[in-house]
């Protein structure tokens, strides 16, 4: 996976990252689970590859921005419900989206 993330775009690692702490938050609030998918719904921009949002994604559950739940069917229409990672936000990440810092 860091492989993947070599090269990535910092503006777009920043975006993504960004999104990952807002949609972990909202999730978590809601009880909800998300899919990187979700994360084109509230505004991320698709990265250059497919392969840049795994990367993003574990550095958020090293971080306990996220915690991964289990797989489910993709929602994204190009891969003809393929395996994705589904994940819940964590209390941390409503602690970062409030203004207090990561671990």
């Amino acid at each position: 996976m860091h492989l993947a993330d070599i090269g990535t775009d910092e503006w777009w690692r920043d975006c993504c990252d960004r999104g990952i702490v807002a949609l972990a938050a909202q999730t978590y609030r809601t009880g909800a689970t998300f899919q990187a998918f979700d994360l084109i719904d509230i505004g991320v921009p698709e990265p250059d590859s497919p392969n840049r949002w795994g990367p993003r994604l574990l550095a958020a559950a090293r971080a306990g921005i996220v915690e991964p739940v289990g797989y489910g069917p993709s929602k994204r229409p190009t891969v003809a419900k393929s395996a994705a990672r589904i994940w819940r936000g964590t209390a941390l990440a409503v602690r970062v989206m409030d203004g207090g810092a990561a671990a």
